[in-house]
């Protein structure tokens, strides 16, 4: 037997015992909510998590899903092993690493003006990072 997937609205479980069917106000609350996330991330895709097992590079279903879409996020690596990082990301890193190491200097020497350069570099790491 072919279980059909509704691909047009969230898959949703709601237990009330005030009506047989569930509440119709949160099926349209989380198809809304649902809809927003469509617009927001190219990656998105409605449905429901498959349940599944792995074995070798074969994925075994404990049902049929009808088209299943597998989404892979992986880090690209260089031949050393280590994450392969932009100039900017490398920038952001290392700006971050000192705001870090300002603060906790000027905490532990109570000096305002140490403080104020951690501050700086925060505020440079924010930009930086986004």
């Amino acid at each position: 037997m072919i279980e059909s997937v509704n691909l047009f609205f969230e898959d949703w479980n709601y237990s009330t015992n005030d009506t047989d069917n569930g509440d119709w106000n949160s099926a349209a609350v989380e198809h809304y909510i649902e809809g927003r996330k469509v617009l927001t991330d190219p990656f998105f895709t409605r449905g429901v998590y498959a349940k599944y097992e792995r074995s070798g590079d074969t994925l075994y279903f404990d049902k049929n899903y009808g088209k299943v879409v597998i989404l892979y996020r992986g880090v690209i690596v260089d031949e050393d092993g280590l994450p392969d990082l932009t100039e900017s990301e490398s920038l952001a890193i290392a700006t971050y690493v000192a705001y870090i190491d300002k603060y906790k200097k000027g905490l532990r020497e109570n000096n305002k003006q140490i403080l104020d350069i951690a501050e700086t570099l925060r505020r440079d790491w924010l930009t930086k990072r986004g």
